[in-house]
């Protein structure tokens, strides 16, 4: 999938086109099919995720740099499920942050992804295997234009930032090919949990026994109970959430037997 950054610093020209009609268009033209969207200003970059979701232009994710609780609020507004942290100057380059902040990422329920070249990240991060166990968004140019899938230094590579110098709606763009669409990006058990905790919360006091499913929803009605339980989370995930985005479907069945759901946050 072919995507470009919208950036804060991208705001000015985007903006003194008024009309994201212009701006979307020239995007399409010029074959991107999604964006990844900055949370530096969180005011510009709601106006810039307006543009394009008004306008079908998918949201893909967003990126840290290096406001994660911004980048959250923002992909959670857009049903984008993926945030990527910078690592690089300007972003994240303590590997005790980087840590706080993809725990941070995976607590909101949503997908941690690294953004950063080969010495930035490895500098930061020592290769260390709970890091490289999250995808990578590579920076890395080439004067062909080439783009890459795999690399031998990091098992699993989200996407390539293949130029900065792509020209389109006025100025040079970053542009990516991202390799892992949301549907094809694994949800371990933790990561459902955290969900869970995100989004339900247990049963409210006085609940009938034959009512009792462990969870209720945002408003304290609660969630029936067995089947109807994988029925209500399937229905929340693709209509609600910062999982949303009706083509979404996830098999819960694995996450509804055992210990990890029943109950609640566990």
């Amino acid at each position: 999938m072919r995507v470009a950054d919208v950036s804060n610093y991208d705001y000015n020209i985007d903006h003194q086109q008024a009309d994201p009609d212009a701006w979307v268009q020239a995007f399409k033209d010029a074959g991107i099919e999604g964006v990844i969207i900055g949370s530096q200003n969180m005011a510009m970059a709601r106006w810039q995720a307006a543009g394009c979701r008004d306008r079908a232009m998918p949201i893909v994710a967003t990126y840290a740099e290096p406001d994660v609780d911004g980048a959250i609020h923002l992909a959670r507004e857009n049903s984008a499920r993926t945030v990527c942290i910078v690592i690089e100057p300007g972003g994240i380059q303590d590997i005790n942050e980087v840590r706080a902040a993809v725990a941070k990422v995976r607590a909101a329920g949503m997908l941690p992804a690294l953004y950063g070249n080969r010495g930035d990240v490895l500098a930061t991060t020592g290769g260390a295997a709970e890091f490289t166990a999250i995808p990578l968004w590579l920076a890395s140019y080439y004067d062909d234009h080439r783009i890459i899938s795999n690399v031998d230094w990091w098992p699993t590579l989200w996407g390539h930032q293949f130029t900065s110098t792509m020209f389109i709606a006025g100025k040079n763009r970053d542009v990516s090919e991202v390799f892992q669409e949301e549907d094809d990006m694994a949800i371990d058990s933790d990561t459902f949990r955290a969900f869970m905790k995100a989004y339900f919360v247990p049963d409210p006091p006085g609940t009938p026994p034959e009512a009792r499913s462990g969870f209720a929803d945002k408003d304290g009605k609660p969630i029936p109970p067995d089947q109807a339980v994988l029925d209500a989370i399937a229905a929340h995930l693709t209509t609600e959430n910062a999982w949303a985005g009706g083509d979404h479907h996830h098999d819960l069945a694995a996450y509804a037997t055992g210990p990890a759901v029943p109950g609640g946050a566990q």
